[in-house]
């Protein structure tokens, strides 16, 4: 009403976005997100599209999950990863871009067999080449 809008809900794509998000602002946030997608929107109803981009990443950030479809936090409730998860990503990472063990170690500052290693650890090179 105070945006004069006339908002008949919110879809459930938005929805779940909001409930996985971590809303570290509490409810103070939930407001100001709300009263900005209200004042921006086109549509009817709430779309997932709306919300903030940092809202609608988080949930993609926490999307990956560890041991057991479980992320573990840090005493601040932040998610964290096992190590090898990082490790994994990193290395994915390198080779993505540098295209050979050697760049990659180069780019990461380790040693091309260490880069090999991991990646084949890992899964990250086809084997039967």
């Amino acid at each position: 009403e105070e945006q004069h809008k006339s908002v008949r809900g919110i879809t459930p794509d938005a929805m779940e976005v909001l409930m996985g998000y971590r809303w570290p602002g509490n409810v103070r946030e939930l407001e100001n997100v709300i009263e900005r997608v209200i004042t921006l929107m086109d549509t009817p109803e709430i779309r997932a599209e709306d919300l903030p981009t940092y809202v609608r990443s988080d949930i993609a950030d926490r999307a990956v999950s560890g041991p057991a479809g479980l992320l573990t936090t840090d005493a601040g409730g932040a998610a964290v990863l096992p190590w090898a998860d990082y490790e994994k990503r990193i290395i994915a990472h390198a080779m993505e871009h540098c295209g050979t063990f050697n760049a990659a170690a180069k780019a990461l500052g380790i040693t091309h067999k260490t880069v090999a290693a991991k990646a084949r650890k890992y899964g990250l090179v086809d084997e039967t080449k």
